[in-house]
Protein backbone atom coordinates (compact mmCIF):
# COMPACT_ATOMS: atom_id res chain seq x y z
CA UNK A 1 0.00 0.00 0.00
CA UNK A 2 1.37 3.54 -1.16
CA UNK A 3 1.40 6.56 1.02
CA UNK A 4 -1.51 7.63 -1.05
CA UNK A 5 -3.49 4.89 -0.01
CA UNK A 6 -2.46 5.13 3.53
CA UNK A 7 -3.70 8.31 3.45
CA UNK A 8 -7.01 7.29 2.27
CA UNK A 9 -7.16 4.15 4.43
CA UNK A 10 -6.37 6.84 7.38
CA UNK A 11 -9.41 9.20 6.36
CA UNK A 12 -11.96 6.16 5.79
CA UNK A 13 -11.09 5.10 9.52
CA UNK A 14 -11.41 8.09 10.94
CA UNK A 15 -14.86 8.86 8.40
CA UNK A 16 -15.57 5.04 9.57
CA UNK A 17 -15.52 6.39 13.43
CA UNK A 18 -17.73 9.34 13.00
CA UNK A 19 -20.28 7.17 11.15
CA UNK A 20 -20.62 5.14 13.92
CA UNK A 21 -20.75 7.73 16.18
CA UNK A 22 -23.65 9.24 13.89
CA UNK A 23 -25.40 6.25 13.83
CA UNK A 24 -25.46 5.75 17.70
CA UNK A 25 -26.86 9.72 17.86
CA UNK A 26 -29.67 8.68 14.96
CA UNK A 27 -30.64 5.67 17.12
CA UNK A 28 -30.78 7.29 20.01
CA UNK A 29 -32.90 10.32 18.57
CA UNK A 30 -35.27 8.06 17.00
CA UNK A 31 -35.84 6.46 20.37
CA UNK A 32 -36.56 10.21 21.92
CA UNK A 33 -39.29 10.56 18.62
CA UNK A 34 -40.68 7.24 19.49
CA UNK A 35 -40.76 8.19 23.22
CA UNK A 36 -42.84 11.41 22.50
CA UNK A 37 -45.10 10.10 20.11
CA UNK A 38 -46.02 7.47 22.68
CA UNK A 39 -46.11 10.29 25.44
CA UNK A 40 -48.04 12.43 22.75
CA UNK A 41 -51.07 10.02 21.92
CA UNK A 42 -51.58 9.13 25.86
CA UNK A 43 -52.06 12.67 26.10
CA UNK A 44 -54.68 12.75 23.45
CA UNK A 45 -56.46 9.99 24.83
CA UNK A 46 -56.74 11.43 28.09
CA UNK A 47 -57.44 14.87 26.11
CA UNK A 48 -60.45 12.96 24.52
CA UNK A 49 -61.73 11.63 27.73
CA UNK A 50 -61.70 14.81 29.63
CA UNK A 51 -63.52 16.96 26.51
CA UNK A 52 -66.25 14.38 26.01
CA UNK A 53 -66.91 13.63 30.22
CA UNK A 54 -66.68 17.80 30.38
CA UNK A 55 -69.36 17.89 27.45
CA UNK A 56 -71.45 15.27 29.58
CA UNK A 57 -71.32 17.12 32.49
CA UNK A 58 -73.12 19.97 30.33
CA UNK A 59 -75.02 18.11 28.28
CA UNK A 60 -76.55 15.49 30.60
CA UNK A 61 -75.74 15.68 34.11
CA UNK A 62 -76.90 19.55 34.58
CA UNK A 63 -80.11 18.69 32.04
CA UNK A 64 -80.31 15.77 34.66
CA UNK A 65 -80.47 18.11 37.93
CA UNK A 66 -83.29 20.25 36.58
CA UNK A 67 -85.14 17.53 35.42
CA UNK A 68 -84.95 15.95 39.42
CA UNK A 69 -85.03 19.29 41.09
CA UNK A 70 -88.16 19.83 39.24
CA UNK A 71 -89.72 16.74 40.10
CA UNK A 72 -88.84 16.69 43.47
CA UNK A 73 -90.14 20.64 43.53
CA UNK A 74 -93.57 18.87 42.26
CA UNK A 75 -93.73 16.50 44.69
CA UNK A 76 -92.66 18.68 47.80
CA UNK A 77 -95.35 21.29 46.90
CA UNK A 78 -97.81 18.54 47.26
CA UNK A 79 -96.60 17.08 50.30
CA UNK A 80 -96.65 20.84 51.60
CA UNK A 81 -99.76 21.48 50.68
CA UNK A 82 -101.08 18.14 51.94
CA UNK A 83 -99.54 17.98 55.30
CA UNK A 84 -99.41 22.34 56.04
CA UNK A 85 -95.67 22.43 56.59
CA UNK A 86 -92.72 23.64 54.75
CA UNK A 87 -89.70 21.82 56.21
CA UNK A 88 -89.69 19.91 52.91
CA UNK A 89 -89.48 22.80 50.70
CA UNK A 90 -86.62 24.36 53.00
CA UNK A 91 -84.24 21.43 52.84
CA UNK A 92 -85.10 21.02 49.20
CA UNK A 93 -83.62 24.25 48.39
CA UNK A 94 -80.42 23.82 50.87
CA UNK A 95 -79.43 20.50 48.86
CA UNK A 96 -80.17 21.95 45.41
CA UNK A 97 -77.64 24.54 45.87
CA UNK A 98 -75.09 21.90 46.52
CA UNK A 99 -75.57 20.07 43.61
CA UNK A 100 -75.20 22.98 41.63
CA UNK A 101 -71.84 23.60 43.57
CA UNK A 102 -70.86 20.49 43.07
CA UNK A 103 -71.48 20.50 39.38
CA UNK A 104 -69.39 24.28 39.10
CA UNK A 105 -66.89 22.62 41.34
CA UNK A 106 -66.51 19.17 38.68
CA UNK A 107 -66.70 22.00 35.71
CA UNK A 108 -63.50 23.78 37.09
CA UNK A 109 -62.08 20.89 37.71
CA UNK A 110 -62.41 19.51 34.35
CA UNK A 111 -61.27 22.43 32.27
CA UNK A 112 -58.45 22.95 34.61
CA UNK A 113 -57.50 19.29 33.75
CA UNK A 114 -57.80 20.19 29.55
CA UNK A 115 -55.85 23.14 29.97
CA UNK A 116 -53.04 21.33 31.49
CA UNK A 117 -53.02 18.19 29.00
CA UNK A 118 -53.39 20.87 26.59
CA UNK A 119 -50.46 22.41 27.89
CA UNK A 120 -48.38 19.49 28.01
CA UNK A 121 -49.15 18.52 24.51
CA UNK A 122 -47.77 21.50 22.85
CA UNK A 123 -44.68 21.46 24.95
CA UNK A 124 -44.02 17.78 23.81
CA UNK A 125 -44.87 19.09 20.31
CA UNK A 126 -41.84 21.68 20.10
CA UNK A 127 -39.54 19.03 21.84
CA UNK A 128 -40.68 16.61 19.12
CA UNK A 129 -40.15 18.85 16.41
CA UNK A 130 -36.77 19.94 17.83
CA UNK A 131 -35.90 15.94 18.13
CA UNK A 132 -37.43 15.23 14.50
CA UNK A 133 -35.61 18.11 12.92
CA UNK A 134 -32.19 17.09 14.61
CA UNK A 135 -32.93 13.26 13.50
CA UNK A 136 -33.27 14.86 10.36
CA UNK A 137 -29.98 17.03 9.95
CA UNK A 138 -27.63 13.91 11.95
CA UNK A 139 -29.25 11.10 9.39
CA UNK A 140 -28.00 13.81 6.68
CA UNK A 141 -24.50 14.06 8.10
CA UNK A 142 -24.60 10.22 8.21
CA UNK A 143 -25.55 10.00 4.65
CA UNK A 144 -22.65 12.20 3.52
CA UNK A 145 -20.24 10.76 5.87
CA UNK A 146 -21.08 7.30 4.41
CA UNK A 147 -20.86 8.65 0.40
CA UNK A 148 -17.66 10.19 1.53
CA UNK A 149 -16.61 6.50 2.43
CA UNK A 150 -17.93 4.96 -0.44
CA UNK A 151 -16.05 7.48 -2.70
CA UNK A 152 -12.41 7.34 -0.51
CA UNK A 153 -12.93 3.39 -0.92
CA UNK A 154 -13.47 3.83 -4.44
CA UNK A 155 -10.32 6.21 -4.91
CA UNK A 156 -8.47 3.12 -3.06
CA UNK A 157 -9.52 -0.04 -4.91
CA UNK A 158 -8.89 2.00 -8.33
Amino acid sequence: MDDNQKQIQGQIDNLATSRNNLQSQVSGLQSQVDSLNAQIADLNSKLVTARTFRSDVDTSFAPKKTDLQNELENGVSLLQDAVDDSSAGSTLKEHNADIDSKISAVTSAVDKLISRLESQISTLSKSLSSAQSSLQSTQSQLDSTQSQINSLSDQINS
